[in-house]
């Protein structure tokens, strides 16, 4: 997944956290610094990101992406979270299912 990322400090190229059985990979390129606009004066900086997420267990190494930064970037870049299924959704897979089978759900 990609985006514009802001922030007040300049942010690493390469940042993973682990929390909870989930690594969450942020890769970051063209830094800039950039002036704020409207009452703020100062500055912020913004970069291009992709992030991904991944089970901790089959989370890359730093060094890793290090070595193919391009590649991890595309990669990160061009994956998406699983789709997450409405209740109505799942109950008409129930549904659909049940009737494929011959499973009488009322009964």
């Amino acid at each position: 997944m990609r985006c514009v990322s802001q922030s007040a400090e300049k942010q690493q190229d390469i940042e993973i956290q682990i929390r909870d059985g989930i690594a969450k990979i942020y890769l970051r390129t063209d830094h800039q610094e950039v002036p704020d606009t409207g009452e703020q004066e100062g500055t912020h900086w913004e970069c291009e990101e992709a992030f991904m997420e991944c089970p901790d267990d089959e989370a890359p190494e730093e060094e890793e992406v290090e070595e193919d930064f391009e590649a991890w970037y595309e990669y990160a870049g061009d994956w998406q979270p699983p789709r997450v299924k409405s209740r109505e959704q799942l109950q008409a897979d129930i549904e659909y299912i049940a009737a494929m089978t011959g499973i009488d759900l009322e009964g």
